[in-house]
């Protein structure tokens, strides 16, 4: 199954590329994935980076979720106009402003298409701590 994120702007050929070196070490995707550089969507205009991930089970997308986030906040930048997509249903990932609120999302996301739920291990670790590492 694949699952893409999408980024769009300014920095999305720099963020994307970044992310990718990123899921390619982080364990968890590696352990349930392949991450690559896809080409943008047909009639995309603008900077629009698409990043696709092979996961063998639905259920690991919430594991990806938490992986995205993990980098966006080592990063120490400010990623927007980035989504996550599984088939035809899109997941804004600039709204996610905790770990918590991010599993919480991400398992009505795999509730809607038929999977059981199932949050990242660190989610608990990052309750309190925003994304944008502010308390």
């Amino acid at each position: 199954m694949r699952v893409h994120i999408i980024m769009q702007g300014p920095e999305a050929s720099f963020a994307a590329t970044n992310l990718v070196t990123w899921l390619r070490g982080h364990p968890d995707v590696k352990r349930h994935g392949r991450a690559e550089l896809a080409p943008p969507p047909e009639g995309s205009m603008g900077a629009v980076e698409v990043v696709t991930i092979v996961v063998a089970q639905l259920t690991a997308v919430a594991n990806l979720a938490s992986a995205y986030m993990q980098w966006r906040q080592a990063a120490h930048r400010r990623i927007t106009g980035a989504s996550l997509r599984v088939g035809d249903v899109e997941v804004r990932l600039d709204d996610f402003r905790t770990m918590s609120e991010a599993a919480e999302k991400i398992d009505r996301l795999l509730t809607s298409m038929g999977a059981v739920a199932a949050t990242p291990s660190s989610a608990a670790q990052g309750d309190a701590e925003r994304l944008d590492g502010t308390a």
